[in-house]
């Protein structure tokens, strides 16, 4: 969008649009994608508004939310491997389809679909979503079958005559629909070719690889290698995971081994860290991982602060058991590496069933 766009659309304009939504209204705003037409979701009024005008429909609307973390706290338990491709491709132009959850009420299904969800990357959009507390159902705007607007005097006039208040964006980002990809079973696939198939095709077929997950501390000679040995013990109860764990630290100094604290604590909960050597968490591994698991809220920020990629990847090792930091007993006496060790075998066993749900199936659904 261009600055002089921009400033024309002023603040006033956006919150009006927001209260028409906020009262059950119909508004047409640019997306990333094209123009979507855009009313509060699962709400019964506002489906009847908007079957009347996409009439012979048989496709769901889209759920649209204003960032990735309000759609999985929205959705809910999605397993790692799922999580971690919606992470690759939102915000973006890309509809997400999941099964549907009990939240949907049976009467907004569609048979042989699911819910598909949408994280867009339009400014505009954007700046309305930021001021709304619940989910859009979205759709292009125009009739079923017509060709979707990329652009706002591309709309129909009778269909505007329909709606409570537009916004123009200019042209939309990409001129084009949206990519859908089916996540509701294996093998994945692309339901619709959009601006990012190419990059869809990639993601999808990394998903029959190793799954990387790794452990983060300061100097990776404590807390991420036992955690590390303890996930790695897990995942061999797990059949054909095709998962490598690994560990690493912000500050690591290469090669050095385990604490011989760490390392008597290991043999008391049965893993040989005797053989381990720390290494510094770099962009390589950050690339490859699927999932970082930090032993603190200080570790995942500071790795956001410098690998912002890596944001939808990182989670707290011990948030199964609300314990948001898991503290460090280097050179802090037997009585520290205990409770440390203790914490951290209770975490990684939090991660049970999530490992089970992600990866028991890794080949096949």
């Amino acid at each position: 969008m261009s600055p002089e766009l921009k400033t024309r659309i002023s603040p006033e304009k956006i919150d009006q649009v927001v209260e028409v939504l906020k009262n059950n209204g119909l508004v047409i705003l640019p997306t990333d994608t094209v123009y979507g037409l855009f009313t509060k979701a699962f709400n019964d009024s506002t489906y009847i508004r908007i079957e009347a005008i996409k009439k012979s429909r048989n496709t769901p609307y889209s759920v649209t939310f204003s960032n990735t973390k309000a759609m999985f706290e929205w959705y809910g338990s999605v397993d790692l491997i799922r999580r971690n491709i919606i992470g690759e491709l939102t915000p973006g132009p890309v509809t997400v389809v999941l099964p549907y959850i009990d939240k949907v009420p049976s009467k907004f299904h569609y048979p042989e679909h699911g819910v598909g969800l949408r994280v867009g990357s339009n400014e505009v959009l954007n700046r309305v979503m930021d001021n709304l507390d619940f989910p859009l159902w979205s759709t292009s705007a125009n009739k079923a079958g017509d060709v979707a607007p990329v652009r706002l005097s591309e709309v129909g006039a009778l269909l505007m005559q329909r709606i409570d208040s537009s916004i123009d964006g200019g042209d939309s980002d990409y001129l084009t629909s949206s990519d859908v990809i089916d996540l509701r079973k294996r093998p994945f696939s692309l339901l619709r070719k959009g601006p990012w198939y190419q990059k869809i095709d990639k993601i999808l077929s990394k998903t029959e690889d190793e799954f990387y997950i790794v452990v983060v501390c300061t100097g990776n000679l404590c807390r991420s290698p036992l955690a590390e040995y303890l996930i790695k013990r897990k995942m061999d109860s797990i059949p054909n995971a095709n998962v490598v764990v690994e560990s690493a630290g912000v500050y690591a100094v290469e090669g050095y081994p385990a604490t011989e604290e760490m390392v008597i604590q290991g043999h008391r909960l049965n893993v040989d860290l005797a053989a381990h050597a720390a290494q510094k968490l770099t962009h390589a591994i950050i690339e490859r991982a699927g999932l970082i698991l930090s032993v603190s809220p200080w570790h995942s920020n500071k790795i956001i602060s410098d690998h912002p990629q890596a944001a939808q990847k990182i989670r707290l090792l011990g948030e199964h058991i609300n314990q948001d930091e898991i503290e460090d007993p280097y050179q802090r006496g037997e009585e520290a590496y205990i409770e440390s060790a203790d914490f951290i075998e209770r975490a990684v066993n939090s991660w049970t069933n999530e490992f089970i749900a992600s990866f028991s199936h890794f080949n096949s659904d």
